[in-house]
């Protein structure tokens, strides 16, 4: 499976190409940049043909990837977000692609990265206090264009969870 992953952003847009073999996700490029603020992006229709007009060697067409995914700054209502640092809106229902495409907020892809197998050992190397788990909640904050934030809650808790974002 070939996936195409959009971090949209007020400022940049940034286009990972993977692939899943064998239950293994591979990085086969190195990210791609697109300014989100340019003039030629009006939509996320646009923003699609910059890339596809621009993108390196090893990235195949937007229309070639079997899933597309895109991680949004903004609140990500069902197929639909209004980004706030962003002037045009984004709509899956009308998207060229909707059948193969899903988003998310993009501090959410950031968190469900978190809980990745190649990552938490790491991040757990971090974290330097004696009680430190993977089995908790995880929150994520950053600066971006805005402050994003979104936390993941640990199985069996959300229902008592004041963080539930």
């Amino acid at each position: 499976m070939k996936i195409l992953s959009i971090d949209i952003g007020g400022t940049f847009s940034r286009f990972g190409d993977f692939s899943i073999s064998e239950s293994t996700l591979i990085s086969r490029n190195e990210p791609f940049k697109v300014p989100t603020r340019s003039e030629k992006v009006t939509s996320l229709e646009a923003l699609l043909a910059l890339f596809n007009q621009d993108r390196p060697d090893g990235f195949l067409h937007a229309g070639q990837y079997d899933l597309i995914v895109l991680g949004v700054a903004g609140p990500v209502m069902g197929r639909q977000c209004s980004p706030p640092n962003i002037r045009w809106a984004i709509d899956l229902n009308t998207f060229t692609y909707k059948d193969r495409t899903m988003m998310i907020n993009d501090f959410v892809a950031q968190a469900y990265g978190l809980v990745h197998p190649g990552v938490a050992p790491q991040l757990m190397k971090v974290c330097v206090q004696e009680k430190a788990t993977s089995e908790g909640h995880i929150a994520v904050v950053g600066p971006g264009t805005g402050l994003g934030h979104c936390c993941l809650v640990a199985q069996g808790n959300a229902a008592s969870s004041p963080f539930l974002h």
